[in-house]
């Protein structure tokens, strides 16, 4: 009786996001766009462009994140992993990146296809989680005015330089 009950408490005991040694980088247009949804950083690096701002994220955001972190088991990924739309393969590619750093390590690179809808993967697919937890980031981000004024200098300057953003 006893060991059934151990192994019931350690199979329910989830590992909780510690914002002291797990850092969430979320990169945007192929990597141009690096925010940290928990902290609202933001930063454009594109050929001589610097541009740093912040992103107002509010506690309540924070805990959705952190929530969506640990309900899709992101801590328990390790490596590099690929969520490509096989259904749309468009070229070159368009894609978002996740990097999850413990410890100021790389512990874990998502590469997701910006085209990939979560309604087509099944739900049992670890895909699934990773795409989710994406698209819990760009729900709270796309809609930031902070956000989008980067979006938007990003492309005046592209347009300036005359610079593809391949």
């Amino acid at each position: 009786m006893f060991i059934v009950l151990l192994v019931c408490f350690s199979c329910t005991n989830k590992e909780k996001f510690d914002e002291k040694k797990t850092i969430i980088i979320y990169n945007e247009i192929n990597g141009r766009i690096k925010i940290n949804p928990i902290s609202g950083e933001l930063k454009i690096n594109f050929l001589d462009m610097n541009y740093t701002d912040t992103i107002n994220i509010s506690k309540k955001e924070k805990e959705i994140i952190m929530y969506s972190f640990e309900r899709n088991k992101i801590i328990q990924e390790k490596g590099e992993s690929w969520c490509l739309d096989e259904n749309n393969l468009i070229m070159p590619p368009s894609n978002n990146t996740i990097q999850i750093f413990e410890n100021n390590k790389i512990k874990s690179t998502f590469i997701i296809s910006t085209s990939l809808d979560i309604n087509k993967i099944k739900l049992c697919d670890r895909r699934y989680r990773i795409v989710n937890f994406r698209d819990n980031i760009k729900e709270l981000i796309e809609n930031k005015e902070e956000f989008k004024r980067a979006i938007d200098t990003f492309h005046k300057y592209q347009r300036k330089k005359k610079a593809l953003f391949l």
